[in-house]
């Protein structure tokens, strides 16, 4: 069966997927765009979406170790972007544990950066001014936390994390106007340690809101 806030957004029952390497069976080709859920072990779940939902699952597939199940729904691909947001919102409003990072509530409030950092203290910024104090750091959100654990424990698994973190480090000292005060509000880091050829690995994002 299927929880009933999945239920009322159109997706069937769970397809158990516990150690399968394909689901190419489940989903005949030319049926294989839409919006899915993968379930874990821990009753945690992801909403994604894919224009050929088999290939995307063979990705999860080796980021996720504890994934036993999935439901998927087909969605024409001009809305799938619209339709991922809504289930991810609609579940996470419903109290559904969810991996997700986009799309989440992660920013707290909607003020203005110059509410954070007046305008003075931007100037100041700006012309590379002496002594100016950041925040000491202050975001604790267990809930950020438990979704990006097993990417950010995947992350320090890598061969140059370390080094990563220090030109991390440097880049949001020299770039983001007092980063400690602005953190999750107006920047978040993300882990991605997935690899994109035998030459180049990405192992974070920063994402930035506006600043001004």
């Amino acid at each position: 069966m299927t929880e009933p806030m999945l239920q009322e957004l159109g997706f069937p029952a769970w397809h158990d997927v516990s150690g399968q390497g394909s689901i190419a069976r489940l989903h005949p080709a030319g049926q294989r765009c839409g919006i899915y859920v993968l379930g874990f072990a821990d009753g945690e779940r992801y909403v994604g979406q894919a224009v050929d939902v088999t290939k995307r699952y063979l990705q999860h597939r080796k980021t996720y170790p504890d994934l036993i199940q999935l439901a998927f729904k087909s969605v024409p691909a001009e809305d799938l972007d619209i339709e991922e947001q809504r289930c991810i919102h609609t579940l996470e409003a419903g109290g559904m544990l969810l991996r997700n990072f986009t799309h989440m509530s992660v920013v707290r409030g909607e003020r203005p950066f110059d509410e954070v950092v007046t305008p003075q203290e931007q100037q100041a910024w700006l012309h590379s001014e002496p002594n100016l104090h950041d925040d000491p750091p202050h975001v604790d959100d267990e809930s950020l936390r438990r979704r990006q654990r097993h990417r950010f424990e995947q992350f320090m698994a890598l061969p140059h994390a370390q080094d990563v973190l220090v030109l991390l480090g440097l880049y949001l000292q020299t770039t983001l106007p007092f980063p400690r005060r602005t953190e999750q509000d107006f920047w978040t880091v993300s882990c991605f340690p997935y690899g994109l050829g035998k030459e180049f690995t990405l192992y974070c994002r920063v994402s930035l809101n506006m600043q001004g």
